[in-house]
């Protein structure tokens, strides 16, 4: 554990004080001084081509105690008192702790859900189904059509997409995502929507212990499959619910998702109130999944379908 000597603390506030150079100016001297110990760390880890240079431990000490020197001035010159710094350092300690966590119950590798979205006119045959379906054939991953009913049960649009999972990291569903995209794309199909879903407990996904904040184009969600009967339990008014429908079981089920853009805690009592809902009218549902959305290139394109505002829960 590092203490700061309270005379040395003292001589540190003095010279801050008296630094003539602005909070910009501190900045930049704070930056330059983190490369300075990166310049000493490198080597020190036998980073590729720094070899032909020899630092000891005490070098890395005192890069370190310039870059503290130079982030404690700039808290000096903004007169950011002692309670405020700690109490700070508390949270973010909080946050470091929850990511630790999160990681601690996950390996490197983590199942991820893939969807692609074309445009909406290829749900029709006479624009080409039969040509997406192919191609996704090809490509490797499953065709998908949705129907998307808004709240009052009117007919909104068609979702066209593929469908695929991998097990693996964060770089590997981006470079499936590529790998999909490109291939629709030289194809001749129009792009809309690159989706990325992983599990809940993704280090990303926000909680109330981690600290994180959610993402712009972020959110959790939670499917639940009904037959066709019990669906009906659910009413369209007054509960503010939206329906989708695969095309290709419309006849038996249908889904209702709960999406939310705030905490995984918040998302998990906006779920409890669906499930007090569900044994209230004695519903029962087929399946449900909770998903992180962890990249979403156009979460607009479910603006009709949802008005999802950020922090906000709902119940589409």
């Amino acid at each position: 554990m590092y203490n700061i000597d309270p005379e040395i603390a003292g001589y540190i506030q003095k010279l801050s004080l008296y630094d003539k150079k602005d909070l910009t100016q501190r900045t930049l001297k704070a930056v330059e001084e983190v490369g300075e110990l990166a310049k000493v760390v490198l080597p020190t880890v036998n980073a590729y081509a720094t070899a032909h240079r020899f630092f000891n431990l005490l070098d890395i000490v005192e890069e370190v105690s310039d870059s503290v020197l130079c982030l404690l001035s700039i808290l000096h010159s903004l007169n950011i008192d002692n309670e405020t710094f700690n109490a700070m350092l508390l949270k973010k300690c909080k946050k470091w702790d929850g990511l630790q966590q999160n990681h601690g119950k996950s390996d490197s590798k983590l199942p991820f859900e893939i969807h692609i979205t074309v445009d909406s006119k290829y749900s029709n045959q006479i624009y080409g189904l039969s040509k997406f379906e192919a191609a996704c054939k090809e490509i490797g991953v499953k065709a998908t059509v949705l129907e998307l009913y808004e709240s009052s049960g009117q007919f909104i649009s068609h979702d066209v997409m593929t469908s695929s999972t991998l097990v693996g990291t964060n770089l590997d569903a981006l470079r499936e995502v590529a790998r999909i995209e490109n291939a629709l794309f030289q194809m001749g199909f129009e792009l809309v929507r690159r989706k990325i879903e992983t599990v809940p407990w993704h280090p990303a996904a926000p909680t109330e212990k981690n600290l994180q904040k959610m993402a712009l184009g972020n959110y959790f969600e939670t499917h639940f499959e009904l037959t066709i009967e019990d669906a009906k339990k659910v009413p369209l008014s007054g509960f503010n619910v939206a329906w989708s429908q695969n095309v290709k079981k419309k006849d038996s089920v249908t889904s209702l998702t709960v999406r939310s853009a705030s905490t995984l805690e918040n998302h998990e009592r906006a779920l409890e109130k669906v499930y007090e809902y569900f044994e209230s009218k004695k519903v029962n549902y087929v399946a449900d999944q909770t998903e992180f959305a962890i990249y979403d290139t156009n979460v607009l394109h479910d603006e009709k379908w949802i008005n999802l505002d950020t922090n906000d829960t709902m119940v589409v």
